[in-house]
């Protein structure tokens, strides 16, 4: 079974689970400043991450991709096929199991699910400029004079804020930029998830003005 075709499984699992708010699905997220991508990130009441491994994939860089997620996300699940179930099962048991069979998908084993995010990663989400709409909200006496770095706007911001309106911006800004595919993607596909429709499911790029 490709990725592609776990994929679109796991994402007809994911949407028949109960809901408490609305859900956005995000495609291949780039994360930790570009140098990771996750397979699929579901944004609802929680920002959890799904990483795949298909049958043709190994497993050698798994420990160092998981440690990057956990420190981004707040669960986090790695979807499989069945050949790689055991070894997977002994890197560690922070994050959830996901079996993919023909049939559909099977949880195998519950995320450990984190509160709190450490706030330099979860301002990691955001970008630039969207940073900088953050840091119009503080007290302008007290601002950086002059350029700042996106590392040093994070820095800055992580001690002059509060945890949930951090939280709660990171949390809008990847609804925004992810809604109109997400949308698209849930209005057109049919009963069931095909492979053709993850196309449905390109980045959107949207800004949010604070």
């Amino acid at each position: 079974m490709s990725e592609s075709a776990i994929k679109a499984k796991l994402i007809d699992f994911l949407l028949s689970q109960p809901l408490q708010s609305k859900l956005v699905i995000a495609n291949e997220m780039v994360f930790a400043d570009g140098s990771r991508r996750a397979d699929l990130v579901l944004i609802t009441n929680a920002i959890q991450a799904f990483e795949i491994k298909s049958e043709k994939d190994n497993l050698d860089k798994l420990p160092e991709q998981l440690a990057d997620y956990e420190k981004y996300f707040q669960s986090v699940y790695v979807v499989c096929h069945r050949k790689h179930l055991q070894n997977i099962r002994k890197i560690n048991k922070k994050f959830g199991i996901l079996l993919a069979t023909n049939d559909g998908i099977i949880s195998i084993r519950k995320a450990t699910y984190r509160k709190r995010i450490k706030p330099i990663f979860l301002l990691g989400h955001l970008d630039r400029n969207t940073l900088l709409g953050i840091l119009r909200l503080t007290d302008s006496t007290r601002r950086p004079k002059g350029y700042i770095s996106i590392n040093e706007l994070r820095t800055y911001l992580c001690g002059k804020l509060e945890y949930k309106f951090l939280y709660d911006a990171v949390k809008e800004y990847l609804s925004t930029k992810y809604e109109r595919s997400n949308d698209q993607f849930l209005s057109e596909r049919g009963a069931i998830t095909i492979e053709d429709d993850l196309l449905l499911l390109s980045k959107t790029q949207q800004t949010i003005t604070m």
